[in-house]
């Protein structure tokens, strides 16, 4: 086993970075050069700016910035001094690794950036498969950098990454390459070029229509109304549990339950809102949970989503890679007539729910909630109101004590 400092990694098979192994790669002696030619390089650690207190208290020292925009690529390949873990003597020597990657990046938005790298014509035994490239905002101490893995299909190339638009522009970017065998090259590190008139970043895409709604359908079953005050919108962030606003304003009162009234026929569910002002076209979901109220699981969810004025109304899932779905579903309507919306769909066979229970509750035991929900920002904060607060709602629940029929 063979340890190089930070920069010098034998990878894994599970990483895919494009290693094909038992090849004569950088170490080997098919080169027409001698290794001991090639120079050897110290990966030192750049110099440290001065020390910063986060809002926690912790002090952190980021290292210093990069002082240029542009670095060219290393005239061959170099040496790294390894510590091998295998016995073998001595336990220190130098090993062959990629040349280092000559490198530039340009911001073409806020947060998206070119990295434009290069190589000379190195030898076939120790030619570059992989690339390690990141960007990072390196000024802000809370940031950590976005690394992709690029597989190298010439001696020139270049990849765009998209830094998290919750964090500053990036403003450097970093670079390395793999051989075959997994030996790492030198990291280079250069400043992104951002021009005066950089563009933001474009508007986030209108999701696809993935569960279109028609015209509502009529059900049968018994209606169940309740009533909920105005002005009760709640806030909450990732992570945090819902508060109560302070400012309901118009746009918050078009998401304010007032009254909802819910029917339901086998899985077919009919339920109107009204709400403290028209919804108008503002962007905003609302999602009815059906469960049984005589275990803890929720059953499923119909979702209503408007977004630009269309509406959707169909089965919320969450698919195999954790992705969030709207399925369409069989009777989806939606209508929206001043204060009210009614939305109607029939939910799918409970046995592909994705609840412990897989199993229609009877009659007796429906229960159900809303909660209204609109997203302004991407990450926050959110609103909504639930009705009732954080309880199912349903038709009385008959139950047996002791013999003793019990209406509760």
């Amino acid at each position: 086993m063979v340890g190089v400092g930070r920069s010098l990694l034998p990878l894994r098979a599970g990483v895919a970075l494009f290693i094909l192994i038992g090849v004569t790669g950088c170490g080997g002696s098919k080169s027409t050069g001698r290794a001991q030619d090639y120079p050897l390089v110290e990966h030192q650690q750049p110099e440290a700016r001065e020390p910063v207190t986060l809002p926690n208290g912790s002090v952190v020292r980021l290292p210093a910035l990069p002082t240029t925009y542009e670095v060219e690529p290393s005239r061959t390949r170099e040496r790294e001094i390894a510590t091998f873990h295998d016995g073998s003597q001595p336990p220190q020597r130098p090993v062959v690794v990629p040349p280092a990657p000559g490198l530039r990046a340009i911001a073409l938005t806020k947060h998206t950036t070119r990295l434009e790298w290069s190589f000379r014509d190195p030898p076939n035994d120790c030619r570059p498969v992989a690339m390690l490239v990141s960007v990072v905002a390196a000024k802000d101490p809370r940031a950590t950098p976005t690394t992709q893995q690029v597989k190298i299909r010439g001696l020139s190339g270049s990849k765009e990454i998209k830094y998290a638009d919750f964090l500053p522009p990036p403003d450097v970017a970093r670079a390395s390459a793999y051989s075959r065998e997994g030996y790492r090259s030198r990291t280079v590190s250069v400043l992104i070029r951002r021009s005066a008139n950089t563009p933001a970043d474009p508007p986030e895409p209108v999701p696809p229509i993935t569960a279109p709604a028609g015209e509502p359908v009529s059900c049968r079953g018994r209606a169940t109304v309740v009533d909920d005050p105005a002005g009760d919108v709640l806030t909450y962030a990732t992570g945090s549990p819902p508060t109560r606003v302070s400012d309901v304003t118009p746009a918050l009162s078009a998401i304010d339950i007032t009254r909802a009234r819910f029917q339901i026929d086998k899985r077919t569910i009919c339920a109107s809102f009204v709400f403290a002002r028209p919804p108008g076209i503002h962007n905003f979901e609302l999602t009815v949970n059906l469960r049984d109220t005589t275990t803890r699981p929720c059953c499923a969810s119909l979702r209503f989503r408007q977004t630009a004025g269309r509406h959707e109304v169909g089965y919320f899932r969450v698919d195999a890679r954790g992705f969030y779905q709207l399925d369409a579903v069989p009777n989806a309507g939606a209508s929206v007539h001043g204060k009210t919306l009614v939305i109607t769909g029939t939910l799918p066979p409970p046995s592909v729910w994705q609840s412990q229970g897989k199993r229609m509750p009877a009659p007796t035991n429906i229960g159900w909630s809303v909660r209204s929900a609109s997203f302004p920002k991407k990450y926050g904060p959110h609103y909504g109101d639930w009705l009732p607060r954080y309880e199912a709602v349903g038709q009385p629940l008959i139950r047996q004590r002791d013999g003793v029929t019990v209406r509760p």
